[in-house]
């Protein structure tokens, strides 16, 4: 299995080094790497040009200076060679055998996404991400829907995130790719996932696939034109009603 690993990057000159020397590392070798430069002014495209002398390596740009990461994301996509696409930021990093542990578990046609461990620059923990349950360490997980107290129903794909999707590139040409309608942060990697539901391909949590963030003082609200986006595409028709609850919970998650 030919793993495709798409990177969107934006201004990220000091952390993209940390995510090329893990892919260098890596103990699975059947794989490319695809970068996706977002209109970067401070070097980074210049680092993407020499990475991609590499063989194993490509790179992309275009000049929306980031606001526009799903156009950046589709670009790679559209250039992608193997099965299946996974995500990883230019923020982010990989264990030495992350994408071994991808190569074993990951289930043909499903999607879903892995963990985000946080950590500080010089590479020590941080945190763990919202999602992260103790009592699921290391499970690959199932979602399915359920209904709070509340009377809530929380869909499978609220509980997963962009930076670490894992999920076929044939699905993602049915459901029309990433969301470009987005601006900036917020929202375009959930919309993903629920197309990805309501085409019925099964979603999951892959907890053995694990991927470094570097925590740089996260705190950025969502832009409030995806906000509206989403809360549209979650009450569009082909959904229940429990669909426009979900939004408003989901957006204090």
């Amino acid at each position: 299995m030919k793993i495709s690993v798409v990177t969107g990057t934006y201004n990220h000159i000091k952390l993209l080094p940390k995510l090329y020397q893990s892919l260098k590392n890596q103990t699975y070798k059947h794989f490319e790497w695809i970068i996706c430069d977002d209109g970067s002014n401070d070097g980074t495209w210049e680092l993407i040009q020499d990475y991609a002398s590499e063989d194993w390596v490509e790179g992309f740009a275009q000049t929306n200076k980031g606001m526009r990461l799903a156009r950046s994301l589709n670009n790679g996509i559209r250039h992608a060679k193997g099965n299946p696409v996974f995500f990883v930021m230019g923020d982010s990093y990989l264990d030495v055998d992350t994408l071994e542990k991808l190569a074993q578990s990951y289930i043909p046609q499903s999607a879903g996404s892995g963990l985000r461990r946080h950590v500080n620059e010089d590479g020590s923990f941080h945190s763990w991400e919202w999602r992260y349950r103790k009592n699921l360490d290391g499970l690959i997980v199932k979602l399915k829907a359920c209904i709070t107290d509340q009377n809530v129903k929380i869909h499978p794909f609220a509980h997963l995130t962009g930076n670490s999707m894992i999920v076929s590139k044939e699905h993602l040409e049915k459901i029309g790719y990433w969301p470009e309608e987005y601006e900036g942060y917020g929202r375009d990697d959930l919309t993903v996932f629920l197309r990805l539901e309501r085409l019925g391909v099964e979603l999951y949590m892959y907890n053995n696939i694990i991927i470094n963030h570097v925590w740089h003082g996260e705190g950025g609200a969502d832009n409030p034109k995806n906000i509206e986006l989403f809360e549209k595409e979650l009450i569009s028709p082909g959904f229940d009603r429990h669909d426009k609850k979900l939004g408003k919970a989901f957006l204090d998650r």
